[in-house]
Protein backbone atom coordinates (compact mmCIF):
# COMPACT_ATOMS: atom_id res chain seq x y z
CA UNK A 1 0.00 0.00 0.00
CA UNK A 2 1.23 3.51 -1.13
CA UNK A 3 0.48 6.71 0.41
CA UNK A 4 -0.23 9.94 -1.14
CA UNK A 5 2.44 11.93 -0.78
CA UNK A 6 2.45 16.36 -0.33
CA UNK A 7 3.42 16.71 -3.95
CA UNK A 8 0.74 14.28 -5.40
CA UNK A 9 -2.37 15.91 -3.08
CA UNK A 10 -1.19 19.17 -4.31
CA UNK A 11 -1.09 18.17 -7.67
CA UNK A 12 -4.39 16.50 -7.33
CA UNK A 13 -5.83 19.60 -6.25
CA UNK A 14 -4.51 21.53 -9.10
CA UNK A 15 -5.66 19.13 -11.79
CA UNK A 16 -9.09 19.02 -10.39
CA UNK A 17 -9.59 22.51 -10.16
CA UNK A 18 -8.32 22.46 -14.19
CA UNK A 19 -10.83 19.84 -15.13
CA UNK A 20 -13.39 21.94 -12.65
CA UNK A 21 -12.78 24.96 -15.14
CA UNK A 22 -12.53 23.17 -18.18
CA UNK A 23 -9.01 23.55 -19.50
CA UNK A 24 -7.58 20.10 -18.21
CA UNK A 25 -6.09 18.61 -21.25
CA UNK A 26 -6.65 14.67 -21.91
CA UNK A 27 -3.34 13.59 -20.63
CA UNK A 28 -4.12 15.98 -16.68
CA UNK A 29 -7.77 14.15 -16.37
CA UNK A 30 -5.86 10.20 -17.20
CA UNK A 31 -3.19 12.45 -14.63
CA UNK A 32 -6.20 13.34 -12.14
CA UNK A 33 -7.60 9.79 -12.41
CA UNK A 34 -4.89 7.87 -11.31
CA UNK A 35 -4.39 10.37 -8.43
CA UNK A 36 -7.51 10.20 -7.33
CA UNK A 37 -7.36 6.40 -7.37
CA UNK A 38 -4.32 6.69 -4.87
CA UNK A 39 -6.42 8.88 -2.71
CA UNK A 40 -9.02 7.17 -2.45
CA UNK A 41 -6.55 3.81 -1.78
CA UNK A 42 -4.85 6.08 0.70
CA UNK A 43 -8.56 7.33 2.52
CA UNK A 44 -9.27 3.65 2.55
CA UNK A 45 -6.82 1.86 3.57
CA UNK A 46 -6.62 5.20 6.51
CA UNK A 47 -9.50 4.11 7.53
CA UNK A 48 -9.63 0.57 7.72
CA UNK A 49 -6.57 0.92 9.76
CA UNK A 50 -7.77 3.22 12.57
CA UNK A 51 -5.28 6.28 11.95
CA UNK A 52 -8.14 8.76 10.52
CA UNK A 53 -10.45 7.58 14.04
CA UNK A 54 -11.71 10.57 15.89
CA UNK A 55 -13.72 10.46 18.95
CA UNK A 56 -17.25 11.61 18.71
CA UNK A 57 -18.31 14.59 20.21
CA UNK A 58 -20.35 13.93 23.37
CA UNK A 59 -23.38 16.43 23.48
CA UNK A 60 -24.99 17.93 26.39
CA UNK A 61 -27.56 15.44 27.00
CA UNK A 62 -25.19 12.53 26.62
CA UNK A 63 -22.82 14.14 29.44
CA UNK A 64 -25.83 14.07 31.69
CA UNK A 65 -26.67 10.62 31.47
CA UNK A 66 -23.10 9.20 31.54
CA UNK A 67 -21.82 11.78 34.54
Amino acid sequence: MMNMTCEEFDRLNTLAEKALNEVATGYELEELNLLLSLWNETVEFNLLSGHCLLPLPINEHQQKSTG
